[in-house]
């Protein structure tokens, strides 16, 4: 197999053999033509290195730089280049290998016998530049390299770099790779701490020293110093932890020990005392990470429960933009205390995580246009119910109208004699009342909640009971209305003679035969009878009395047009556009349609704004499609003013 000659893999040989990351070029470029040289016979790969050597070296050095696998450093004197993964290596092997340095200080640039250039190294202090590498380890983020030295970072660097860890003076400095922060780093520091407990024999001293801080709990206090003795690694979970105890415990500890070591004169300090206080300062501000932490940890919790509770409390149903204006006790938003990522999580666990292939603890309802609203499940029932008792008088009034309005014009509707019909018109009145509860009814999650509620053997409120064999029961029976009941009450409102059919019948014969006759009477007039001069007269009669009424139904502040606008987006609420529009374009053709015959019923003197809402109530009556759309008052305010437009433009 021919031997690998990429430039990379040279410069490491190199560097390994003369045991420095630094690389003099001019040096390397002889060495390199003349190795190259004596590899060519057995190995003819060499030959590109032998020949124009310099050349070659230069063409392929940008890409390496560009890789960060080297830096060049450019000076007066002589070009070099420095190779990060020498001193990156020999410092992994080191904090791999803990045990064999736990007596010494922590590596730094004198130990190793490296000279590393300027930015290089994530300089760092010990009060708040370790934060971003723990954040890092919690998250396995990767956040960007500010790449600026001696300042106090942010954010720990994207790829593994060098970090030095500044201590105190006279303590110097450690050097550590950012993958090994924390946790080999904080290994290394209980194990430098043990060193310095069982060399020095002060085992039993501080532990006299630390007993008055903690009264009653010597058990404790000895336990964890025979922990840190015997099992140092798992000091880590106990650091982490940050209970009440461990957290005092640490912070005392390493006060003590780097008291006891500074009463000491400088010239008597020994490696040992230099570890231990590396040990200490860096332990105490991993102790005051995770104190802060585990009280961050607290309060969201805290917040998160007051977030469930909240959830419980009316109206029952709630947004993302509900939930996350919910605020505390005291009034302070509980976005606050935790994130949106710590929300988002939460929600996430409350949506999906479900025990014993149960419904999870929250639900979710989405309409047509895909709004969300959350819904405790303990809470899904009682809100459905509470729904329906208010929703039950809006809908039984606005049938009574309605049917009443129907007998008063000597007419039947379906729903007044099918128990389908009657149903779909009580789905279409609840729709237009309360859009949320018929999402709640058309739910397949409803009788799983309520089956579910069975199977606990909790005790369902009759109330409740809206499922029956594992199906919804119809909205007649969760209304608890009787179509016939509801037939005879509205019969009940009118005067005798209209429960008397044989009457009704011939009533309705005879003004229905009128009403043909007059239509067809004052068609044929109006053809042929009427002069020019008396339409135009009667155009301009028509169009002053229009004015009139429009200017009773247009508000302040809008035009006809732009009032006319706004009712259409009232009343015609339909997610598709082109169906919305072909709505809109049938109730205008069914205006005009009507409109010049109720000109010739209605004479000019009669016509008024009360006239034409007749006409409108007349129409909207008569078509089971307009009954079915929303906000009744708006579309017969809109047919209206319609029908004023059309009157104002009256051409006889």
């Amino acid at each position: 197999m021919a031997q690998l000659t990429d430039l990379y893999g040279i410069l490491r040989r190199y560097v390994l053999k003369n045991n420095s990351p630094i690389v003099f070029i001019d040096a390397f470029l002889k060495f390199l033509e003349n190795y190259a040289r004596l590899k060519v016979p057995e190995h003819p790969d060499w030959e590109k290195w032998a020949i124009d050597t310099e050349t070659r070296f230069w063409d392929e050095l940008p890409i390496l730089v560009e890789n960060d696998r080297c830096v060049f450093l450019a000076e007066d004197a002589e070009d070099r280049l420095y190779m990060p993964f020498y001193c990156m290596e020999k410092l992994q092997n080191i904090y791999q290998n803990s045990d064999t340095m736990a007596d010494r200080p922590f590596p730094d640039e004198e130990s190793l016998k490296v000279d590393i250039p300027e930015g290089q190294l994530w300089k760092i202090n010990l009060d708040t530049g370790l934060i971003p590498f723990f954040e890092k380890s919690d998250t396995d983020a990767a956040p960007q390299d500010s790449g600026a030295e001696g300042e106090s970072p942010t954010e720990a660097p994207r790829q593994t770099k060098l970090v030095k860890i500044i201590f105190p003076i006279p303590y110097g400095s450690a050097l550590v790779p950012s993958i090994l922060i924390p946790h080999r780093l904080i290994e290394a520091s209980f194990l430098k701490l043990r060193v310095y407990l069982q060399n020095r024999g002060n085992k039993e001293y501080l532990l006299h020293k630390l007993a008055p801080y903690f009264p009653g709990r010597e058990r404790l206090l000895r336990e964890m110093f025979d922990q840190l003795v015997q099992r140092p690694s798992d000091c880590m979970l106990n650091l982490q932890s940050s209970g009440e105890f461990s957290s005092l415990f640490w912070s005392y500890f390493c006060s003590l020990v780097k008291t006891d070591v500074e009463a000491k004169e400088g010239d008597d300090l020994l490696s040992e005392d230099i570890a231990a206080v590396q040990a200490a300062f860096i332990i105490e501000a991993c102790n005051a990470f995770y104190k802060v932490k585990t009280v961050k940890k607290r309060e969201v919790e805290l917040a998160l429960r007051s977030l469930d509770q909240r959830m419980e409390q009316p109206p029952f149903y709630f947004t993302l933009d509900d939930i996350i204006k919910f605020t505390n006790d005291k009034g302070v938003s509980l976005l606050d205390t935790y994130s949106t990522r710590d929300l988002e999580g939460h929600i996430k666990k409350r949506t999906t995580e479900s025990r014993k292939n149960e419904l999870p603890d929250w639900l979710i309802l989405q309409d047509k246009n895909n709004k969300r609203w959350y819904i405790k499940k303990n809470k899904y029932l009682a809100l459905c119910a509470k729904m329906i008792i208010e929703c039950r008088p809006c809908v039984r009034k606005e049938i009574i109208n309605q049917w009443l309005q129907t007998l008063k014009n000597f007419c039947k509707e379906e729903a007044m004699e099918k128990d389908d019909e009657f149903e779909r018109l009580l789905a279409a009145h609840t729709a237009n009342f309360n859009p949320t509860l018929m999402l709640m009814l058309e739910d397949p999650k409803l009788p799983l909640v309520y089956t579910e509620m069975e199977y606990s053997n909790a005790v369902i409120p009759a109330a409740l009971r809206i499922v029956k064999d594992g199906r919804l029961l119809p909205l007649s029976a969760l209304y608890a209305f009787r179509r016939r009941d509801m037939l005879a009450d509205v019969k009940f409102m009118l005067p005798f003679w209209y429960s008397i059919p044989f009457l009704v019948s011939i009533i309705a014969f005879f003004k229905n035969r009128g009403k043909k006759k007059r239509r067809a009477k004052q068609t044929d007039s109006t053809a042929y009878n009427t002069p020019p001069e008396s339409n135009e007269k009667e155009g301009r009669t028509i169009q002053s009395v229009a004015r009139g009424i429009e200017a009773a139904l247009v508000p302040q502040g809008f035009t006809r047009e732009s009032y006319l606008s706004e009712l259409e987006s009232r009343w015609s609420k339909v997610p598709d556009k082109h169906t919305r529009q072909t709505i809109v374009s049938d109730v205008q053709a069914l205006l005009r349609d009507n409109l010049r015959y109720a000109i010739k019923i209605y004479k000019t003197t009669r016509l008024s704004q009360e006239s034409l809402g007749d006409i409108a109530d007349g129409l909207i009556s008569h078509s089971p499609a307009l009954q079915r759309l929303g906000n009744r008052q708006d579309l017969r305010l809109y047919m209206q003013l319609y029908m004023v437009k059309l009157m104002i433009n009256f051409k006889p």
